[in-house]
């Protein structure tokens, strides 16, 4: 999975995130939620992003603001390109399990849909890396929330690509269309309209994700197909198969991470068992008022 990640940071924009309005684009609640909660912060406060990604945290903040900001994940090209977009922020290449910081090194310690993907005990070497007086803030992925919805949605989506055979259908009719086969291009164009008419009507139901980049892509290259190779678009369909596995993987990976109650408490014990101070997590909401996008989970460690 972790190679998975890395592929991901090393192919999607450095402002790839979880969280998205309407348009795909981040959502602004994210950035005025970390504006807020970091906003009286001290000029000496130390800060740590842990699972970092491209810096969806560190985007939102004035950095000048703080002594010293330092962001680590497991993906080398997210912090690549993190460390290309904030020259002054100190990047490590590392598990959220093992942090390569001193006890205490740290007077914030922030997350954003990350440091769940480490498993619960990371939020114990969380704790372990702050200083007393010290605080916890992160953001979370819901069970049943938002966007575990739309990822529950995305996955049913891809389930149908793979129910109707789409990409095996599309071969079959675009590699049929390059020859003066009448009889092969009949039997491939019946087969693969109703696969197409399932995959349209999926895409118009749920339009983001690797189905709707799937579906649109070869409909656009099968009606330019005299300007190809039939060799490109066999490879270009060859490529999305690869892509739409990957892509189940990191979804049902996102799916697997969400807190639901059970987990929380799980939390919650680590960070007591770590001599922490925990508040009761509140949920985060982003544009839809009935379903949570996260978790707001806080911890603080009382000044020594």
């Amino acid at each position: 999975m972790a190679d998975n990640w890395s592929q991901y940071w090393s192919e999607e924009s450095p402002q790839g995130e979880v969280f998205v309005d309407a348009s795909g684009e981040k959502h602004p609640a994210l950035d005025e939620f970390w504006q807020t909660e970091l906003r009286s912060r001290s000029a000496n406060d130390r800060l740590l992003d842990i699972a970092a990604g491209a810096g969806s945290i560190i985007a939102a903040l004035d950095l000048d603001r703080f002594a010293s900001v330092h962001a680590c994940d497991l993906s080398e090209p997210a912090m690549q390109r993190l460390a290309a977009r904030f020259p002054t922020v100190k990047t490590a290449v590392c598990d959220a399990t093992g942090l390569p910081y001193d006890d205490g090194a740290f007077d914030i310690v922030v997350s954003q849909y990350g440091i769940e993907y480490a498993g619960l005990d990371a939020f114990s070497e969380a704790a372990r890396v702050l200083a007393p007086g010290g605080h916890i803030v992160t953001l979370s992925h819901y069970r049943g929330g938002s966007i575990d919805n739309v990822h529950e949605r995305q996955l049913q989506a891809v389930d149908v690509l793979s129910e109707h055979r789409f990409i095996d259908k599309a071969t079959e009719l675009v590699s049929a269309a390059f020859t003066d086969d009448r009889g092969r291009f009949d039997r491939a164009a019946e087969d693969f309209i109703p696969s197409e008419r399932a995959v349209a009507a999926t895409v118009k139901e749920q339009p983001h994700g690797v189905h709707v980049h799937l579906h649109g892509g070869f409909r656009q290259l099968y009606a330019k197909r005299r300007q190809y190779d039939l060799s490109d678009i066999t490879q270009w369909l060859a490529a999305m198969r690869d892509d739409v596995s990957k892509s189940i993987e990191r979804l049902n990976a996102i799916r697997s991470v969400a807190l639901d109650e059970i987990s929380l408490a799980t939390v919650r014990d680590n960070i007591i068992r770590s001599g922490l101070q925990w508040q009761q997590p509140t949920p985060f909401f982003g544009s839809d008022p009935k379903l949570p996008a996260a978790w707001v989970i806080r911890a603080h460690k009382a000044p020594s």
